[in-house]
């Protein structure tokens, strides 16, 4: 007698880390698109100065006191911290809608987090504004 087709179970600690290191691969992955796009629109020049991880100017909140954030604001804090991006684009990684990315926001600066919003000048059906963690000029 064989072994009866039962989905295997697993940890959920080991499920937790595969979730994470997929995050960080995501991240790594999705700059370096960035990049390749920066590079191919604006010129080299640009790129340089955009999408590069920079120094933060100020030092934020967890660097001063200890800020307590939900894994969905400490993941949002990941993506602000690798460089600009949409709103749209937080909500869907992060499985979230629109309007809750733009609370978070709110949540984060009300805990002391610095951020940058820049406009894209893009107002026909693109993303009118992106965001990032406040960075050193």
């Amino acid at each position: 007698m064989g072994r009866k087709n039962t989905p295997m179970k697993y940890p959920p600690e080991l499920l937790e880390e595969l979730k994470t290191l997929a995050d960080r691969f995501e991240l790594v992955i999705r700059g370096d698109e960035r990049d390749k796009i920066i590079s191919k629109m604006r010129g080299e020049l640009f790129a340089a100065q955009t999408s590069q991880p920079l120094r933060e100017s100020d030092v934020q909140p967890k660097d001063v006191v200890t800020v307590r954030l939900s894994k969905t604001q400490q993941k949002m804090v990941r993506f602000l911290r690798a460089g600009y991006i949409a709103v749209p684009t937080l909500a869907g990684n992060l499985g979230v809608t629109k309007n809750t990315v733009y609370n978070l926001l709110w949540q984060l600066e009300k805990a002391g987090y610095q951020i940058d919003r820049r406009n894209t000048g893009n107002h026909r059906g693109g993303y009118a504004k992106i965001y990032r963690l406040a960075k050193a000029a």
